[in-house]
């Protein structure tokens, strides 16, 4: 034991153990970069570890305040504004990160969708086609992402007038989810109501009809039973009916929504009146005039207390009302309602209600 400590005094100038633990201090450095490339390979170590360098990780904090900045834009009813943030983004990722990352999917697919809205549909496609082989490459053939991609090129399609193009996309997008969840799972509403949507617009009526009955049958299945998830499916299938000419069938769709936003809502809700003014266009079609107007009246005035006396939706069924009094020779009521509708809608130049 005295021997070990005379061996230690005798080495113990500064020089020396400065020097020795620098030597530790670089064992050390090699064994830990060792063991990190070790679990990198082994993927024992979270993403957030596996960023090369300070750079990298700025640059990513950088990427998602650009997308969140674009969308908050976008919201707000700024789209122009929103895609010149969206593309920096994309130049962010392109500049920091490898062709087939994640983050430039992301950015593809939102730039191309708000290009979509801005009516610039070849941007948008050669944006989705490049998103759609980033897809393919990084996460594979059977990807929930690469389905939205394959719907969303699918919509630009089907706006082209690209109709098989646009359909094969659709299936396939299909194809791609019900193999993740089954066939009856909610994931799969969006792309069916896009495929029946393509079918209406093409005059396939009865493969538009079955493929809204079985999105009905998913809501059932899925949802309790007044849902407003519901509504929207009821809407879609009163619609194809409606341009059919089926209007008993879209008069029994309506009553079932009736039904449910008062369930759901209340008896004076703005989703109430639109019900009824859909009903009072049904009965309107199947001349059931007596029945129209105490309906209307109870829709124009939830709407007035709701929305206010001059918003357009009031004006929609101060329409509605004109042209059921002029069927009955009532011609200067429906000219006090006409002109009080044309009065609200001067004040809404630049907007468009669908009757």
């Amino acid at each position: 034991m005295q021997t070990h400590i005379a061996n230690i005094e005798k080495f113990s100038s500064r020089k020396v153990i400065e020097g020795f633990f620098f030597l530790m201090g670089w064992v050390f450095k090699i064994l830990g970069e060792l063991f990190l490339e070790t679990c990198t390979a082994f993927g024992l170590l979270p993403s957030t570890t596996l960023y090369e360098s300070r750079y990298e990780y700025k640059m990513t904090k950088r990427w998602e305040k650009l997308m969140h900045q674009a969308e908050a834009l976008n919201k707000q009813r700024r789209p122009s504004e929103a895609v010149e943030i969206y593309e920096e983004a994309l130049q962010v990722a392109e500049r920091t990160f490898g062709p087939e990352d994640l983050k430039i999917l992301t950015s593809l697919n939102y730039l191309a969708r708000i290009l979509i809205d801005l009516g610039k549909h070849e941007e948008a496609e050669s944006l989705y086609k490049r998103a759609l082989s980033i897809c393919q490459k990084a996460l594979g053939s059977e990807h929930p992402y690469l389905a939205t991609i394959l719907n969303n090129l699918a919509v630009i399609y089907g706006a082209q007038n690209k109709f098989e193009q646009a359909e094969h996309l659709y299936k396939q997008a299909l194809t791609i989810r019900e193999k993740i969840t089954g066939p009856d799972d909610l994931s799969l509403i969006t792309t069916l109501n896009n495929l029946s949507g393509l079918y209406k617009s093409w005059g396939e009526y009865e493969e538009s009809e079955s493929i809204l009955k079985r999105t009905l049958k998913i809501c059932q299945k899925n949802l309790r039973k007044y849902h407003t998830d519901m509504v929207t499916q009821l809407y879609k299938l009163a619609a194809l009916y409606r341009v059919q000419g089926k209007y008993a069938q879209c008069e029994a769709l309506y009553l079932r929504v009736l039904t449910i936003v008062k369930k759901v809502h209340g008896i004076n809700h703005a989703s109430v009146a639109t019900a009824l003014n859909f009903l009072a266009a049904s009965y309107y079609a199947q001349g059931k005039y007596e029945e129209i107007e105490p309906i209307l009246e109870w829709a124009l005035t939830i709407f007035e207390k709701t929305l206010g006396p001059d918003h357009l939706e009031v004006a929609v069924v101060l329409e509605n009302l004109a042209a059921l009094f002029q069927k009955f020779g009532r011609i200067e009521e429906a000219r006090k309602l006409k002109r009080r509708a044309q009065k609200i809608r001067l004040k809404y130049p630049d907007r468009l209600l669908s009757q």
